[in-house]
C-alpha cells in the first residue's frame, strides 16, 4: 500500500488516484486545478512524486546556516558541557525533521 496522498502543492487540493491498463499505471491528479504527475509509473511511484516537496532556497540556507552551527557546538571549547550537548542534539533534530519534509 501507498502512503497517504498530501494536498496538492499547488492548490491545496485533493489529490486523486487513477490506475488503468494491464499494467497498473497509475497517475495522481488534483480536483481543483487538475495538476497531474505520473502516467507511466505504478501507483506507490505516482504517490511519492505527488507528496515530493522542494525545499525552498530559504529554508535550505537556514538548514545549512543551522548545520553550521551545529557543527560549531560539537566543535567548540566545551562540547561535553550539558547545554552545548543539548542544543547540538535540538539542532541535529530539527535539522532531520526539516529534510524529511521536504525532497532534499
Amino acid at each position: 500500500m501507498s502512503e497517504p496522498l498530501k494536498a496538492c502543492p499547488f492548490c491545496g487540493g485533493a489529490g486523486t488516484i487513477e490506475t488503468w491498463g494491464p499494467t497498473g499505471a497509475a497517475y495522481v491528479w488534483c480536483e481543483v486545478c487538475r495538476a497531474e504527475v505520473g502516467g507511466d509509473e505504478q501507483t506507490t511511484e505516482s504517490v511519492a512524486m505527488w507528496n515530493r516537496r522542494a525545499m525552498p532556497a530559504e529554508v535550505r540556507k537556514v538548514v545549512e546556516r543551522m548545520v553550521q552551527e551545529r557543527e560549531g557546538c560539537l566543535d567548540c571549547q566545551y562540547p561535553d558541557d550539558p547545554f552545548t550537548k543539548t542544543m547540538a542534539a535540538y539542532l541535529g533534530e530539527v535539522i532531520a525533521a526539516l529534510e524529511a519534509a521536504y525532497d532534499r
